[in-house]
């Protein structure tokens, strides 16, 4: 009996055994499921915070890309304004134009008759100087004096002599006039091809129809600078701190927000196209499933914070990183546009001058005994062309990057607390943009001020040339450039001299120099390799051969760029295909620039073209027109520019010229003082001077500055009236918008220029440059080709990118657009930190042993320079401590 209760109550115990059992492994189950669980959300929102931060990065690439290409075709501009200046202004002199090899030579020939009784006959510098000859067959410009009116000695027959005086008088009066207006023309088309606005009227008189419904040089490249400045603002939108949803409410920015926000602009582009790159990589369908977490999906609770580097502080309209950037608040923000948070470019204004030839009436002699008068000495004047954009540069101490949080409600599925709440799970991630270039450090920045390079001698040295005037003499006479300079104060000397900054500050003037550049990579040459860091052009002797100099004094250089020009038969289509042709994309722009590629390319073409259109052929040269996206400006205030607020860009106009004052005073002064020795040079019969017609021709008899000229508008007599001195000083004039005599003032015809672009909604948001396909020049083969370091895209076996054309490592040429890579955030939280781009080259020009050529300074390369807009550690200090992982 006992034995059997025992075994009764013993009944059970197995039950009790299992359901405790069970107990613990439906816990553990549950507890191994919402593990698994939160790790799949947690791994799906690291997943989708990689996404979102790789989608920001890579509009950053695209508008780096943009950037780049954009900057190329700022130089373009310049290809185009050479072309003009070196080879088609120089076509009359057949010493230039039958150049076949050695140095260059501007000077044009003596004439010998001239030379015979004048030894001192002859070009003393031999500086390009546009001189038009429309086909005649006495070209005056191809010759450095024309002899003037004899003046044979009295014969002693009363009346006689009288009547022989006043008819040479008279012809010498004349004579001297037509050498003056020859100088109007020669004047008018370096005006119209350097400042024209281009169209049906180039806004010049007198102008010759050679190009003349192209936009000059100066306008078209400051037009390119202000859509580049709105790239630049695009880029640096704002950081979204406070966190981006999909829907309003919840202390965040909705989606539809931002979008009504940025109007129909990208400036939004970034935050939406993150966000919805990281929201739809949740999964869950393309809406939340309720409001509140669910157990399914954190996609409805899904936020995307921006992290913020430290803003890069600029003022606006001031410095080189802020100048042509208004006041401006980002639409939607309430944040002042006064800190670069991704990117810093810098705009790289330089003073140059252009010379043309003016034919100065001067005594001369014909023999020993025989006087002349009326001769056209063939001096050459310059044009002061100030604060020429020449494009601008990426700050190395800015890095562009994208670093981002997002965080979601996770709620499991045994999940015992308020169904609204959930655990907040976050993740980070961060992204840039790789493997691109904007364009070469072609000058030195400190502070405001833009010098030349010295620390290596192949960049600016073929891009300024330097002028010792003072090396002639103290005394101006016929033959030597105007201005004379002979204190050394105006043309650039040494490399310790400004040649450029911002024409508002007043601590900075620059020099002037003369325009140069490499239009191609030719290997030997003497602009890719070594030598004096400028180049400077001094009095040469009679007779003495042209010296080797860098840029286009060099003959490969200058064929390259003329690219077969014909000297005869080139009519309007002609020349304009030519300068097409001029503008082509050549090895030197693939490795300094990023160069659109386009379908004609069948070599290394891994990347999608960016030239697409009709095939358009014009004398022979293939070209297409492409669209670049480029912003000007807009009708609601979000970009920089507001396209109905005309007077914000003319005043733009205003600043460059007026800081520009000096130099332009200078150019008056020396055109007044030879007028004024034409007209107190007394005739031969001791009367009054035979060469007052030709200095009024030049300048006016009362000296002048640039200011407000005081011609009636309505005054058509002065078109022809005018002397030279004040058609320039109405040109510079910011004091007046109407045009006086046949002339249009700058700031004005720039303001015309730009409002023909903001009329057309295409123009307004897209260049639309040629792009040269084809004709009597090829196309390098390397001009293709994103950032990814495979065998495919040139690399070695080890990843190791060549040089297409030496061999060197890490230089690579074919990189056309920028690619986007993700980035351990350790990499931008520590200025210190041995693994942070501190440590990285944010710009390097070459390597030799893993060191930079000749010891580049910082603040060329950024090389030892920290970056400047790391982000706060305490933003992420949630995280713990980072790897070292990249």
């Amino acid at each position: 009996m006992k034995k059997s209760t025992l075994a009764k109550n013993q009944k059970g115990q197995l039950g009790v055994f299992v359901g405790m059992s069970l107990l613990v492994i439906i816990s553990l189950l549950a507890f191994v499921i919402n593990v698994g669980l939160f790790v799949k959300a947690k791994i799906n929102l690291q997943n989708a915070v990689d996404a979102a931060a790789y989608a920001g990065a890579a509009t950053q690439a695209r508008r780096l890309t943009n950037i780049g290409h954009l900057n190329y075709e700022i130089r373009n501009t310049m290809k185009e304004w050479l072309f003009k200046y070196y080879v088609l202004g120089n076509m009359g002199n057949e010493i230039t134009r039958n150049n076949s090899g050695g140095p260059l030579d501007f000077r044009p020939k003596k004439f010998q008759a001239t030379a015979a009784a004048n030894p001192d006959a002859f070009a003393k510098f031999n500086i390009p100087r546009n001189c038009i000859n429309f086909g005649s067959k006495h070209n005056i410009c191809n010759v450095y004096g024309v002899p003037g009116v004899p003046r044979f000695p009295s014969i002693g027959t009363p009346g006689i002599d009288e009547l022989s005086n006043t008819f040479a008088n008279q012809a010498v009066s004349i004579k001297s006039k037509n050498c003056a207006d020859r100088s109007v023309l020669n004047f008018s088309t370096t005006l119209m091809w350097t400042f024209g606005k281009g169209g049906t009227n180039s806004g010049i008189a007198d102008a010759p129809q050679l190009l003349s419904h192209r936009v000059g040089a100066w306008p078209q490249a400051f037009e390119l600078a202000l859509r580049m400045r709105n790239l630049e603002y695009i880029v640096n939108r704002p950081p979204i701190e406070e966190g981006i949803c999909i829907s309003e409410g919840g202390d965040c920015i909705s989606i539809t927000e931002l979008t009504n926000a940025g109007g129909q602009t990208p400036l939004n582009e970034r935050p939406i196209t993150a966000f919805m790159t990281g929201f739809r990589n949740l999964g869950g369908g393309s809406s939340a499933v309720n409001g509140g977490a669910d157990h399914l999906s954190i996609k409805n609770t899904f936020k995307l914070y921006e992290l913020a580097p430290n803003g890069f502080p600029f003022s606006a309209g001031e410095g080189l990183s802020g100048y042509l950037i208004p006041d401006k608040t980002y639409p939607g923000t309430g944040f002042q546009y006064s800190q670069k948070h991704y990117l810093d470019l810098k705009i790289l204004p330089v003073n140059y001058i252009t010379f043309f030839t003016t034919f100065v009436a001067a005594n001369d002699k014909f023999s020993a005994d025989i006087n002349s008068e009326g001769a056209c000495a063939s001096s050459i004047t310059g044009i002061p062309v100030p604060y020429y954009i020449t494009g601008f540069a990426k700050n190395p101490k800015v890095l562009t990057y994208y670093a981002v949080k997002g965080e979601a409600k996770y709620m499991g599925l045994f999940y015992p607390f308020n169904l609204d709440e959930g655990i907040t799970i976050k993740a980070y991630a961060a992204a840039k943009p790789m493997g691109g270039k904007i364009g070469p450090m072609l000058f030195k920045i400190d502070g405001n001020a833009i010098f030349p390079r010295d620390d290596d001698a192949s960049r600016s040295r073929a891009f300024v040339t330097a002028m010792d005037i003072a090396s002639s003499g103290t005394d101006w006479k016929a033959g030597l450039p105007i201005p004379f300079d002979k204190d050394n104060e105006f043309y650039l000397s040494s490399t310790t001299d400004p040649i450029g900054g911002i024409p508002t500050d007043s601590s900075v003037t620059p020099r002037f120099s003369l325009p140069n550049m490499i239009h191609d990579y030719i290997p030997g040459s003497a602009s890719a390799s070594g030598g004096t860091f400028i180049e400077t052009l001094e009095k040469m002797a009679d007779g003495s051969p042209a010296t080797a100099l860098a840029g286009l004094y060099e003959s490969e250089q200058f064929n390259s760029l003329r690219s077969n020009t014909p000297s005869a038969g080139l009519n309007g289509a002609r020349l304009e295909s030519k300068v097409i042709e001029a503008r082509r994309a050549t090895k030197f722009d693939a490795l300094n620039y990023l160069v659109p590629t386009h379908n004609a390319e069948t070599k290394n073409n891994e990347s999608p073209s960016v030239v697409k259109g009709e095939e358009l052929t014009m004398s022979g040269v293939r070209y297409k027109r492409y669209n670049l996206f480029a912003p000007l400006c807009d009708d609601e205030s979000i970009y920089l520019y507001e396209c109905g607020a005309g007077d914000i860009l003319r005043n733009l106009v205003k600043e460059f010229i007026d800081g520009a004052g000096g130099g332009m005073n200078k150019y008056l002064e020396e055109l007044w003082t030879i007028a004024d020795g034409l007209r107190n040079q007394a005739g031969a019969t001791g009367g009054g001077s035979n060469y007052v017609a030709a200095a009024d021709t030049l300048a006016h008899a009362t000296k002048r500055t640039v200011g407000s000229p005081d011609y009636d508008p309505s005054d058509t007599d002065c078109v022809a009236t005018a002397p030279l001195a004040d058609k320039f000083w109405i040109f510079f004039s910011t004091g007046q918008d109407a045009t006086m005599c046949g002339v249009t003032p700058l700031h004005e015809s720039t303001k015309q220029h730009i409002d023909s672009l903001v009329a057309n909604q295409q123009t307004r948001n897209f260049i639309q440059p040629e792009y040269y396909v084809g004709g009597s020049s090829d196309l390098p083969e390397h001009l293709e080709s994103g950032f990814t370091p495979t065998s495919r895209k040139g690399a070695d076996p080890s990843g190791q990118l060549l040089h297409p054309f030496n061999g060197a490592i890490e230089a690579s040429g074919k990189r056309n657009s920028y690619s986007t890579k993700l980035i351990s955030i350790k990499k931008v939280l520590s200025q210190s930190d041995s693994v942070s781009y501190n440590d990285l080259f944010s710009y390097a020009e070459s390597y030799s042993g893993g060191t930079l050529r000749n010891g580049a300074p910082p603040e060329i390369v950024g090389g030892d320079s920290t970056i400047y807009n790391i982000l706060n550690p305490s933003d992420l200090n949630e995280f713990g401590d980072f790897k070292d992982t990249f």
